[in-house]
């Protein structure tokens, strides 16, 4: 347990300190607002479904964490029932109730959490493919169907669908990449086979700049707050 808290330590300030390099190439004028599209893109759509392939198809699948994915389903039904309730006994407006039983009920590990796993972890594996099954199927899942479902019924928006949302999700690099990943597991772990060794390899080297890209993109959505308007 000690070693776990040192790494964890460890991992924040590595996370701060490329998050203070960030804001050193900000003051420099070497990366400014108009880069955060694309370190989001880069996040979402380039670095983290290399993360989340790699992870997956590089290991032999394991049943046994499908039991912890059921286990995050079941918790956020609960989270949604609780907040449901507390909603109604605080007497909370149609919206006020639907952002709030979201932000009690949902979270993710995804980009920072990934990040941080892999410092705090490194060189293991196993930790990398346990927080994506458990974030991509245990609430990535559930979010873009139960969540969005949701989000609209009590936004109260006319005429959108969940299902473009839900659409958009199954087409995404990130769910893509989750699916391709769990059949690779099955189909590629168990051959030997040099041209596969290097497309992992590849992957593995686009999964390590995940770190540096999500920092440099909160590095960008930093601001300075005077204290004197708190």
């Amino acid at each position: 347990m000690p070693g776990i808290a040192v790494s964890t330590v460890q991992a924040v300030f590595v996370m701060v300190g490329l998050i203070g390099v960030g804001l050193i190439l900000k003051r420099g004028n070497i990366i400014g607002d108009q880069h955060r599209p694309l370190f989001g893109r880069l996040v979402t759509d380039f670095a983290l479904p290399a993360m989340i392939f790699t992870g997956l198809a590089a290991r032999a699948p394991r049943m046994e964490i499908l039991l912890a994915v059921i286990v995050m389903v079941l918790a956020i039904l609960c989270h949604l029932a609780l907040s449901w309730a507390i909603g109604k006994f605080l007497h909370l407006g149609r919206r006020q109730m639907g952002a709030f039983m979201l932000v009690a009920a949902f979270g993710s590990s995804a980009t920072l959490g990934y990040a941080m796993v892999t410092q705090i972890f490194p060189g293991n594996a196993s930790a990398v493919t346990d927080a994506i099954m458990i974030s991509e199927l245990g609430v990535g899942i559930p979010l873009f169907f139960i969540g969005v479902m949701v989000a609209m019924y009590y936004g109260g928006k006319e005429g959108v669908s969940p299902r473009s949302s839900i659409r958009s999700y199954l087409v995404s690099p990130i769910f893509i990449a989750l699916v391709a990943g769990i059949l690779a597991s099955f189909i590629m772990s168990p051959i030997q086979d040099p041209a596969w060794d290097i497309i992992l390899s590849v992957l593995d080297i686009i999964a390590l700049s995940l770190p540096v890209f999500v920092t440099l993109g909160i590095a960008l959505m930093l601001r300075w707050i005077p204290l004197k308007t708190v």
